[in-house]
């Protein structure tokens, strides 16, 4: 499914007859606007020629645009009332005899100034099926444009078809939905016999049933989250769909949804209530729940899949930590060493976000791998050493991982930084162990771009108390606060 809209509800065929009108010869002049030709219950197949039109006679811009030369193509009108009553779906069939490519420009609310006009390029032969309503009159512009010569217009013989057909309401068999991460995740089966099922409503309730309004939906408005256009046009189906932007229904006391089906005509299914799931979030190597498990109550956190029954990181990430450059940085005693490397960001997606600021970066990532020693020391990263600025890498940004396949185990405080094009990272009192440096472009890079940047990644050692110190905090740090006026450590 794809998020998301509001939508509120306001409010067998007849056998065919053979009607011909307009001539090569001009004889019989081609029905227009002003005297079209009706077409009804009794009336449904019928055969013009517009080589007998006015050329001019209306500008078809829903048709060719502005294209004054295409627009005023010879043109039949044809007055089509649905039979029925309430909603109900027409077939159009069209059949170009003299071998043009027929144009059909359907008008409603009024053939000269519509309130609404669609065209239709339909070939030699073809069809289309529109939503109608009983008793509605459809003004229906038959043109043309030549087969062999694109950008020009034709005229001739076309034969059309109006097939009325029944409208059904589609059928929900089964829905289940869950809200995590500001998702909004459901499966729904059901049946449409007439195929053109759009998407579900989503109403939504408190423990008491009451309605909640979301993103300022009124208790009349319902929640509407359109199918992917290839999930239409089924009549059996089984859908699974992710809306995103749902952090709402999280925030709010949600329960339940009332769910209905609804299709291209507006007829809706009967509506099902179902407990909306609210699963608990685990984490790298926590137990969890595959999809498709119900109730699945354990579900892994962002940039995790539980497999075997664990939460781990996808293949790709594993494969992208493997291949961190590694990065040895020599051990200090009193003063900070580092090492520097230059590389570029080139486009593409990436397959790790960080936590926080550095969440929504979506470019790909360059990765590096650095152990801290036993001691005591600060991890240091930053970029744009030599002072290029802007123009040299856009808004970049770095963070660190404990462990590169656990997006938990970034650091809560000196963990991210995202601050333009030079950008400095200080994780104070790292722990020992094996940490991974991302650096990415907070936009990702352009097609075709390329962008070049300079990292230093450093340890500074902490020093304790008596030890001679850098007043700037530059080359070492003290324990127990600032470095004296006289460079000893407090």
């Amino acid at each position: 499914m794809t998020r998301r809209g509001r939508f509120h509800l306001v409010g067998a065929v007849a056998a065919l007859l053979v009607v011909s009108c307009g001539g090569e010869d001009g004889s019989t002049a081609a029905p227009t606007c002003d005297a079209p030709l009706a077409v009804d219950q009794d009336s449904q197949s019928v055969k013009v020629d517009t080589r007998g039109a006015d050329e001019n006679a209306l500008q078809l811009r829903e048709c060719w645009g502005a294209d004054a030369a295409l627009s005023g193509a010879r043109q039949a009108v044809l007055a089509y009332t649905a039979p029925g009553v309430g909603q109900t779906r027409t077939r159009i069939d069209v059949e170009a005899v003299t071998g043009m490519d027929a144009v059909l420009a359907i008008r409603r609310g009024g053939c000269s100034a519509p309130t609404e006009a669609r065209c239709y390029d339909l070939g030699q032969t073809g069809s289309i099926t529109i939503p109608t309503m009983g008793g509605e009159t459809l003004h229906v512009l038959v043109t043309g444009r030549a087969t062999d010569t694109p950008g020009t217009v034709d005229s001739g013989e076309v034969r059309v078809t109006f097939l009325p057909e029944p409208a059904s309401a589609p059928r929900l068999d089964s829905a289940y939905v869950e809200v995590f991460q500001g998702r909004m995740f459901a499966e729904l089966t059901g049946q449409d016999a007439d195929g053109d099922v759009m998407g579900a409503l989503f109403r939504w309730m408190d423990a008491s049933g009451d309605v909640i309004a979301l993103d300022a939906l009124t208790a009349d408005e319902r929640d509407l989250v359109t199918f992917d256009a290839d999930e239409r046009g089924s009549t059996s189906f089984e859908t699974t769909a992710t809306a995103l932007d749902y952090t709402a229904l999280e925030t709010a006391d949600v329960r339940a949804a009332e769910i209905v089906l609804l299709d291209e005509l507006g007829n809706e299914s009967a509506p099902e209530r179902v407990e909306v799931v609210r699963p608990m979030e685990v984490h790298y190597q926590d137990s969890c729940d595959s999809p498709g498990e119900v109730p699945p109550f354990r579900r892994c956190a962002r940039q995790l899949v539980c497999r075997e029954g664990t939460c781990q990181a996808p293949t790709e990430i594993e494969a992208a930590c493997a291949a961190a450059t590694p990065v040895e940085i020599p051990t200090p005693t009193t003063e900070t060493t580092a090492v520097r490397d230059e590389g570029e960001l080139v486009p593409g997606a990436g397959v790790i976000h960080g936590l926080g600021a550095c969440e929504r970066a979506p470019g790909l990532e360059r990765m590096y791998r650095v152990v801290v020693p036993e001691g005591r020391f600060d991890l240091i990263a930053r970029t744009d050493v030599n002072g290029r600025g802007e123009g040299y890498m856009e808004d970049d940004l770095i963070y660190f991982r404990r462990d590169c396949l656990d997006p938990g185990s970034q650091p809560a405080e000196g963990g991210c930084i995202d601050s333009g094009p030079r950008s400095r990272l200080e994780l104070l009192d790292a722990e020992p162990g094996t940490y991974t440096v991302f650096v990415e472009d907070f936009d990702g890079v352009d097609a075709g771009d390329v962008y070049p940047y300079v990292l230093e990644l450093a340890l500074r050692p902490v020093l304790a108390s008596g030890a001679a110190c850098d007043p700037e905090g530059l080359r070492n740090r003290c324990a127990g606060g600032p470095c004296s006026a006289g460079e000893t450590c407090p």
